[in-house]
């Protein structure tokens, strides 16, 4: 009787045995490495607008251009929307928004703008900004990349717009005059060109204070550095170029003849 019990228990526990081990062996299954548990996110990177594919803030939709050079002249129209630049400054715009100087310069060269008209108007607006008189104006334009014709074109035009047309051509006549030698036709007909009425070139030809003896006599000087002359020849020169007669001949006794 006791061998049938005893040999009853080590059923029991043989049982009971197996059944721990196979269910020690169903959560070793379950249970996935550490290794396997990990995932790796997928990279990201920032993505920027190449010069070939700017946007277009003013319909906030991007624009595909086939190569940085039509990007280029498109960005520079853009700009003239917006503000009025000299040729190097809109040059100088594109190259820092990262345009290769070459393609800066293709932009700048095909945008379709007129110079003189971009110094017109920035004079403009640079006189409703502050109080510039005509050299102020001048020297200001020529600091923001307009040539010296360009400066003086906007700053006569600005003159005109802002006061009176006669006191401007004044003002014009004056910088004329000390810039380089001119008589009172020749000073005449270059207020004329800039835009000033015949009435207005001639009130600053005579209210500019001009000593026209002393232009004709610097004239002279000019001509006779450049190649030798009888005295009726630099007479007729000097009347040649707009002097009077007497103007010319107080000019050649003041240079020996």
């Amino acid at each position: 009787m006791k061998k049938l019990i005893l040999i009853s228990l080590c059923a029991v526990l043989c049982v009971l045995f197996c059944a721990c081990g196979e269910e020690t062996k169903e959560n070793t299954a379950t249970t996935s490495p550490s290794s396997s548990a990990t995932t790796t996110a997928p990279k990201t990177s920032d993505t920027k607008p190449s010069a070939a594919n700017p946007s277009d803030p003013s319909d906030g939709e991007s624009q595909t251009y086939e190569n940085a050079r039509d990007a280029a002249v498109a960005e520079a129209k853009r700009f003239l929307q917006n503000a009025n630049y000299s040729y190097s400054g809109l040059y100088n715009e594109l190259v820092s928004m990262g345009y290769a100087e070459d393609d800066a310069k293709y932009g700048v060269d095909n945008c379709g703008a007129d110079w003189n008209e971009q110094a017109v108007k920035r004079a403009k607006a640079l006189s409703g900004y502050a109080d510039y008189n005509y050299d102020a104006l001048v020297e200001q334009l020529e600091y923001e990349g307009f040539t010296h014709d360009q400066a003086v074109l906007g700053a006569t035009s600005a003159s005109q717009s802002s006061g009176s047309g006669s006191d401007s051509a004044v003002e014009a006549a004056k910088k004329y005059v000390e810039s380089g030698g001119y008589s009172y036709n020749g000073l005449i007909d270059r207020l004329e060109y800039d835009g000033f009425s015949s009435e207005e070139a001639e009130y600053a030809a005579d209210n500019c204070g001009v000593d026209w003896n002393e232009q004709a006599s610097n004239e002279a000087k000019k001509l006779l550095a450049g190649g030798e002359y009888t005295k009726e020849e630099l007479v007729d020169k000097l009347i040649f170029e707009g002097y009077t007669y007497s103007q010319a001949v107080y000019a050649a006794e003041a240079n020996g003849y």
